[in-house]
């Protein structure tokens, strides 16, 4: 029968070492993706709360939505027609003669920002 040599039994003691640190960094990675997928269910059982707590559960929080982005898309409807009285007001002042800085002050606007806005180029004469 033969012996063991010290370099054998080193190597063997070696590869059962990174066995073991194998192991433990498979069992390590499993417990990692575990702790994550317990994670994120406590998020999603918080988000639950909260859209009880807030807007009294997922069926009346989808309904605020719908109500939401109707009013929304009201809201930019109004806006683009208001924005379209207010510029022909504009032209139609400015073919009046007001100036580009009485219209900045009652719009609230710049002169450059209602000037580039109109697209005009007669910026030169009334300022």
């Amino acid at each position: 029968m033969r012996t063991n040599t010290r370099a054998e039994r080193d190597a063997r003691r070696r590869a059962a070492y990174a066995r073991q640190r194998a192991q433990r960094d498979a069992a390590a990675a499993r417990n990692a993706v575990h702790e994550e997928a317990r994670a994120a269910a406590r998020r999603a059982a918080d988000a639950i709360d909260a859209l009880e707590d807030g807007w009294g559960g997922r069926t009346r929080a989808l309904n605020e939505l719908d109500e939401l982005s109707r009013a929304l898309v009201r809201l930019q409807r109004e806006e683009v027609r208001l924005r379209s009285q207010r510029d022909e007001l504009i032209d139609a002042l400015r073919a009046a003669g007001a100036s580009w800085t009485l219209l900045a002050l009652r719009t609230k606007l710049s002169r450059q920002a209602l000037i580039k806005r109109r697209g005009v180029a007669d910026v030169g004469g009334q300022a």
